[in-house]
Parts: structure tokens; C-alpha cells; sequence
């Protein structure tokens, strides 16, 4: 194992609390809505609302109405329901593999291989410019401030990928 530096090691770890950080809730995520899509699926479509009858007096057609309004509302809220869940698995799982991507860096890093510097370096690069643009924006506020803090992690942790290590 080569020598790295404290720095580089900090940035290593700082890599893998990051992938806990997002991994934990999206592992939680993606067990959860997908077994809620796999759920939804299993129960299949509702059958479709039988239609009003024009028989009887006017309270019960209206009563008919009402039960076929709900009925119709009933089936778009559920393929609603559907598609925001199977978003939200599609959602989480990607983050799982995100933060997978990040614990594999920061295993990387800290065993001092360049992929993972150049993985690494990639990462941030982006989270720096992405920090640049919104602090540039001129949003303000604390949205401003959390940009550039970000600006400046992302800018100490490119300076350790590239100068830092052995």
C-alpha cells in the first residue's frame, strides 16, 4: 500500500460518508417503492365504473352519477399513484448507484489508485462548477452561501486529488 497523505485521506473518507449519507435513505428508497410498485402491479387495473342507468327518479341518477364520477377519478389517481411510484423507485435506485460509485472512490482513493483520481477529479470538477454557476446567478440568500461553501470543499478536495497525493 502506498503512503498518502492526511489530506488525501480526509478526502477518501469524505467520499465515503458522502456514499452513506445518500446510500442509507436511497437503499430505504428503493426497497420501499419497489415493493410498492411490485404491489401496484400485482393488483392490476380496477374494473372500469359501471355507467349510470336512466331509471329511477332523479336523486338516484345523480347518486349513479356521483359513483361513476368517483369511479373515473378513482382510475386516474391510481395510474397517478403508479407512475409517481415507479419514479421514485427509478429515482432511488440511481441514487443507490450513485453512492455506490462514490464508496468504490473513496475505497479507491484511500488504496491510492488513479482511476479513482480521475474519477474523483471528475466528480468534483462538475460539483465545482455547478457551485460556480449558482453562486454566479446571483440568487442570494442562503442558497448563495451553501453554493459557495460547496465551491470551496469541491475546490479543496480537486487541489488534494491533483497536488496532494503521493
Amino acid at each position: 500500500m502506498t503512503m498518502i497523505s492526511r489530506e488525501a485521506l480526509s478526502v477518501a473518507r469524505g467520499f465515503l460518508v458522502v456514499a452513506a449519507i445518500i446510500g442509507l435513505p436511497a437503499a430505504a428508497g428503493s426497497c420501499y417503492f419497489g415493493f410498492a410498485t411490485y404491489r401496484m402491479a400485482r393488483m392490476g387495473p380496477k374494473p372500469p365504473p359501471t355507467p349510470p342507468s336512466a331509471s329511477g327518479n332523479a336523486l338516484i341518477v345523480g347518486i349513479e352519477m356521483l359513483d361513476y364520477a368517483a369511479g373515473k377519478a378513482g382510475r386516474v389517481f391510481d395510474a397517478v399513484a403508479a407512475g409517481i411510484s415507479k419514479g421514485l423507485f427509478a429515482g432511488s435506485v440511481c441514487a443507490l448507484l450513485f453512492a455506490v460509485g462514490l464508496y468504490f472512490t473513496g475505497r479507491g482513493l484511500h488504496a491510492g489508485q488513479m482511476w479513482s483520481r480521475v474519477a474523483g477529479g471528475t466528480l468534483l470538477a462538475m460539483l465545482f462548477l455547478f457551485s460556480l454557476l449558482m453562486v454566479l446567478s446571483r440568487l442570494g440568500g442562503t442558497t448563495s452561501m451553501l453554493a459557495l461553501a460547496t465551491m470551496g470543499l469541491s475546490g479543496y478536495g480537486l487541489w488534494v486529488i491533483m497536488l496532494r497525493f503521493a
